[in-house]
């Protein structure tokens, strides 16, 4: 099994009116014989980022928790899971507890004040 990264152009509903956003897909796949010739098998979307923001915090905290959410739903060993997130790991540096804690707490804070607004 490995990761396959993917750029598409998102043209989600909320980018209505928008030129649309270049993002970059992790999907885990595994190489197959079809008929003698070699394939990629899909396994899973893991998750996806937008282009160009991967190294704020926000970003890669989003990614990686995601990411780690996805990873428990499918079947695989503890070995496979950690070779798993090597590999995303070489594209996306994964967050620290401190820094997960900390977008945490900025969630909360923004979510408090965007229900206080009349």
């Amino acid at each position: 099994m490995f990761i396959r990264w993917l750029k598409y152009r998102s043209v989600a509903l909320w980018h209505q009116g928008e030129p649309p956003i270049t993002r970059v897909k992790a999907v885990l796949v595994e190489s197959v014989r079809i008929n003698g010739k070699p394939r990629q098998r899909h396994i899973a979307f893991i998750e996806s980022y937008q282009e160009g923001k991967i190294d704020q915090i926000s970003a890669r905290c989003n990614f990686w928790r995601r990411a780690r959410e996805r990873l428990k739903e499918i079947k695989l060993t503890a070995q496979q899971r950690r070779q798993i997130e090597a590999m995303l790991a070489q594209r996306v540096k994964p967050t620290t507890a401190l820094q997960d804690a900390a977008f945490d707490r900025e969630m909360k804070e923004m979510w408090r004040r965007l229900q206080r607004r009349p």
